[in-house]
């Protein structure tokens, strides 16, 4: 099309165009097209075979365009992309121009060609993209089900395959504790380990390369674009360790088993995070330990320039001490034991306000110097403890909590052990106050229970209000027989706990505009249309 604007030379361009662009699929055309409204345009009877062979579905531009004059000005001449397309498939041996598609022209011609050429070349542009990226998309959705509808992935999702890679995981790092004491043991007795151990690990790392390959094979792209691929990456990397420790040591033959405890042990070590996060509480802890590592950093650097102030000022002070005094002088050897260096004061502040030291023994030689410093260390000890160790330690406890509030599975499984929990109070209730065991509750049993103080507060726990016990038993009463069955009680325990909720009073709303509306329409049926001064229309 672009070749086709620019054979036009200095003639005008459209202010509004009609241009034919290839037909796409309906469902990406109809989510990518923002900008462009298709219809389709059937072929005119005047035109030839090979005009009505080219048209395809013509899009109208409906984006205002840079340069464009109003369309009924009587200057501006006519002028239509079919004209164009006409005028450009001449020079291809067909000298006549389509009539009807000139009649077509609906369009004004714009001074401004370069640019309206160059801005309708980027909307083209940008459709097509959004279009492949939303193909991309439906087709990795399409395979993602495909994937996770297959007897693989459910196998490898299985609470039992699950479990038993978990104890393979708990099992190979006892395995490298085990190993890292005989190390120890035969080192200390100068003798060779055991080759069975060597061997035991060579298994658990067969184990988990087999168990990866049998993932790939099975989650596929799902594997890399899943919702799981960081720990996926996390084990291929553990994986791709164990391989390199396999081929160098079978290079060096029986070495391997003089080298039980390797550096790759570490990360082997590393595999029981896969256990952490199939524990709600530890994958807490875990996922806030990760999500918190840039605060952690940001108070790091915060709580070290504090200690970097604290240090220059006592470095001062440390330094006229030692030049003033023998350098084998007692009081200036404690001075150089606690604040001989800027880095001893660092670490002596550290000390102070993690236990490390009392910060009396080391504010001792500072006394030597000037009675101020001692000041200024209790003023050191007071601000970080007190003050910055408390705030850091808030910022922790609130990533904590967004984190649990954030961990769908967690507060999901949260949200079901509260609810078995309740309905299980519940049941307990309704056991104690059936006393003749027919499964139902009847008005006088329910009151009979419900007078008792404890009773009462026990309702009260379960979030329900009891000072209208009638009512209460009447809306529990579904049915309307005067008796309440153990469904009927949980039921409606359930629907009456807590307070009303948003919920409850939008469907009070809805019910009361359907009810008014069914009484104006039978008002006006049998009575004949009512005057709005008399009724209200809602």
């Amino acid at each position: 099309m672009a070749a086709q604007v620019s054979d036009l030379g200095r003639d005008r361009m459209p202010e509004r165009m009609t241009v034919r662009v290839p037909p796409r699929r309906s469902s990406v055309r109809d989510r990518a097209g923002e900008a462009f409204s298709f219809k389709e345009e059937a072929p005119s009877a005047g035109d030839d075979a090979r005009d009505a062979a080219w048209r395809v579905p013509e899009a109208t531009c409906s984006v205002p365009l840079p340069g464009e004059v109003d369309a009924d000005a009587p200057n501006a001449p006519p002028t239509t992309m079919n004209a164009m397309n006409s005028t450009s498939r001449s020079g291809r041996g067909s000298a006549k121009a389509s009539t009807p598609s000139l009649s077509r022209a609906n369009t004004r011609a714009t001074p401004d060609k370069e640019a309206l050429t160059w801005e309708f070349q980027q909307e083209l542009t940008r459709r097509d993209r959004i279009a492949k990226e939303l193909g991309i998309k439906e087709r990795l959705e399409q395979s993602m089900d495909r994937v996770q509808q297959s007897r693989g992935w459910k196998f490898i999702h299985s609470a039992h395959f699950q479990l038993l890679v978990s104890f393979i995981i708990l099992l190979q790092a006892a395995m490298v504790g085990y190993g890292a004491q005989v190390a120890l043991t035969v080192a200390v007795k100068k003798e060779m380990p055991p080759p069975w151990v060597s061997y035991v690990e060579l298994s658990f790392s067969v184990f988990f390369i087999v168990e990866l390959a049998f993932r790939i094979g099975v989650e596929q792209w799902c594997f890399v674009l899943g919702p799981e691929w960081r720990w996926n990456a996390f084990d291929s990397i553990l994986v791709i360790l164990s391989l390199v420790d396999i081929s160098n040591a079978s290079k060096t033959g029986n070495a391997m088993i003089g080298r039980v405890f390797r550096v790759s042990r570490f990360f082997a070590l590393m595999r029981v995070s896969r256990v952490m996060r199939q524990l709600p509480s530890m994958r807490t802890i875990l996922l806030s330990i990760l999500d918190s590592i840039i605060s952690l950093v940001w108070c790091f650097v915060f709580i070290a320039f504090i200690m970097y102030v604290f240090a220059v000022l006592i470095s001062f002070g440390a330094a006229e001490q030692i030049r003033d005094l023998p350098w084998k002088d007692p009081e200036v050897l404690e001075l150089r034991r606690w604040w001989g260096s800027l880095y001893r004061c660092f670490v002596t502040l550290f000390m102070a306000i993690s236990g490390g030291a009392d910060w009396v023994d080391m504010t001792r030689p500072l006394l030597l110097v000037n009675e101020w410093y001692e000041c200024l260390i209790v003023l050191y000890v007071f601000l970080m403890s007190f003050g910055i160790l408390n705030v850091v330690i808030g910022t922790f406890v609130a990533t904590v909590h967004n984190i649990a509030a954030q961990d769908r599975d967690s507060m999901q499984k949260y949200k079901l052990h509260q609810c078995k929990e309740y309905m299980g109070k519940i049941r307990e209730f309704f056991r104690e106050a059936d006393v003749d065991r027919s499964g139902t509750l009847s008005w006088n049993e329910f009151k009979t229970h419900l007078a008792s103080p404890t009773v009462k507060a026990y309702f009260q726990a379960l979030d329900l209000d009891v000072s209208h016990a009638h009512l209460l038993f009447t809306l529990l009463d579904e049915d309307g027989n005067d008796e309440v069955s153990l469904d009927e009680f949980l039921n409606g325990c359930m629907r009456l706990r807590g307070e009303a909720k948003s919920v409850d009073l939008n469907m009070l709303v809805y019910v009361c505009q359907v009810s008014f509306e069914r009484i104006f329409d039978y008002m006006q049926t049998k009575e004949g249309p009512v005057d709005d001064g008399v009724a209200l229309k809602p």
